[in-house]
Parts: structure tokens; sequence; C-alpha cells
């Protein structure tokens, strides 16, 4: 019996450890809910929602489409720029059929940060800036999703193996945060100014 209860105690005391049973999901990878800041190096990014859009700046989804927009924030939190290709490797979703708003293929390979304020393409950051970003897929509107889950990666800082340069390479999923997608609004004005014109 007394040896029934230490065994009893360690396994308590290595799940108090590990943050408890049921805390680690079962590849390791932190889950996080919307809104909940991830710092994943050389960056710290917020994803706060996932909404269905038909208009998205100046450009309208075409018949049988609609916009999926993620919207929250990133910042860079390393002490060197960075340009597109950490950018793009910082996130990743599953979308089967999704394009970017060129038209590319963006099912696995995902489209740009674009600034909130303006649509425009973020293709660098500089060390302690920060935006309000959007993230844009075109999806046809059979392959809408009800909820998402984002993989957010962090890097690690070394030197390149072609050019020697320093840089922030082999990204690995930190986290993934699950977001609830809101649907399109029901049919109104705005779609019967589409209707008729």
């Amino acid at each position: 019996m007394a040896s029934s209860g230490l065994l009893l105690i360690v396994l308590f005391g290595i799940s108090g450890l590990l943050g408890g049973w049921s805390q680690a999901t079962p590849d390791g990878i932190r889950e996080v809910a919307a809104g909940e800041t991830v710092e994943a190096d050389p960056f710290r990014i917020r994803l706060d929602e996932a909404r269905v859009e038909r208009r998205f700046g100046d450009s309208r989804a075409e018949k049988g489409t609609a916009f999926l927009v993620l919207a929250g924030r990133l910042e860079l939190t390393g002490d060197e720029p960075v340009g597109v290709g950490a950018m793009g490797d910082l996130w990743s979703v599953e979308l089967p059929g999704a394009r970017d708003v060129y038209g590319g293929d963006a099912s696995k390979v995902p489209p740009p940060f674009l600034v909130a304020g303006d649509g425009s393409t973020l293709v660098g950051m500089g060390p302690g800036l920060e935006y309000d970003v959007q993230l844009v897929h075109v999806l046809d509107l059979a392959d809408l999703p009800s909820e998402l889950t984002v993989t957010i990666h962090e890097h690690g800082w070394r030197r390149s193996s072609l050019d020697r340069a320093w840089g922030w390479h082999d990204p690995v999923p930190a986290a993934r945060v699950r977001l609830d997608v809101t649907p399109l609004p029901e049919p109104g004005a705005d779609e019967a100014e589409g209707a008729t014109g």
C-alpha cells in the first residue's frame, strides 16, 4: 500500500510539472483562443476574428464566392528587419479550394499580410513596428468553413547554409488559434444592388 501511495504522489507531481493532465495537446502544441497574443520569435501575433464578406476594399466577390477575412495584429519583436519569407512562414491554415485576392492558389500557401487601414501588402517589417493586419482568402460559398484552426510558427536565428547570412529560419509550430467564422449577413440592400448593377 505504501508503494502504491508513493507511485500516486510521483504521478501527480509529474502531472503538476507538466501543467496538469489536460493542458498538453497530443503533439505538444499550445492551443489559444481568439484575441489571445502569441509570442512566436521574432513576432508577436494576435488573431481576433474570422469573418465572411461580400466586399473587400474596392473589390466585390464574384457570384458564388466570398472573401474570408482573418483580422488581428502583428508586431516584430526581434532586433533585425524581416521580409516576406519569415512573415509568410509565420502562419498556416488548410483551406481546400482557397485563392488569394490575385487568384493564386492559397489552399496551403498562405496569402500575404495586408495592412488593415489601406489594404496594402506588408512586404517587410522593422524592429518594434506593429500593424493591424488582415489575411484574405477567396472561397466558393460551398467551401466556406464555420470554424478555422490557424497554426502559428516560430523561427530560429541562425546562419543560412547557402550564403552564411544570419536570419530567421526553420519555422516550427508554436501554437494553434481556433476561430469561429462569422458567416455572411442575410441578403439585403447590398445584395439587391449587385443584382441590379
